[in-house]
């Protein structure tokens, strides 16, 4: 069987996008994220900013091997939460931001479970999980001092970007 799929490579990424992304948990059919398709968007892009500025081909490193890739800095283990195709696709716009975008709705929904809840704070909790993974909001205590200021400084920067470019529009 042959595709045909138009100059470039985002017709052959959706379809490979549509076979190998993993299934999620299910979620309440009612739910109802902080996040609208545009608010999600946004906050996408200021993830992006402050992540990489925006630079798709940037790589993280952590004792000398390749940590986060991508506009997005996705880690690998956040990769293999979501998808199976392969890390070095991370540096492709569209295959990372579908996957940014459903670590983001994976994190809404576990924080929702966990009952953060509050409109104007979600935007900074989410950041502060992005950056340091579910279990360090849910364990703050047991952060130490530097870690938990270098996690907070980056959720404010997030929040803020989000919330002054949103009240922009």
């Amino acid at each position: 069987m042959k595709f045909f799929y138009p100059k470039g490579s985002t017709g052959l990424l959706a379809f490979l996008m549509s076979l190998s992304l993993r299934g999620g948990e299910a979620t309440h059919p009612y739910r109802v994220s902080i996040f609208n398709s545009q608010d999600l968007s946004l906050f996408l892009d200021c993830l992006a900013q402050v992540e990489s500025g925006r630079n798709d081909k940037a790589i993280a490193y952590k004792n000398g091997k390749p940590y986060a890739r991508g506009r997005y800095q996705i880690t690998e283990a956040v990769w293999k939460q979501h998808t199976y195709l392969p890390w070095t696709l991370a540096h492709s716009f569209y295959v990372s931001e579908t996957i940014a975008r459903k670590h983001v709705e994976w994190l809404d929904a576990r924080l929702e479970r966990i009952s953060i809840s509050a409109y104007h704070f979600r935007p900074f909790v989410i950041a502060f999980a992005w950056r340091g993974g579910l279990s360090s909001w849910e364990n703050q205590y047991a952060l130490d001092y530097e870690t938990k200021q270098k996690y907070n400084d980056y959720a404010t920067r997030v929040a803020n970007l989000y919330w002054s470019l949103k009240n922009d529009r």
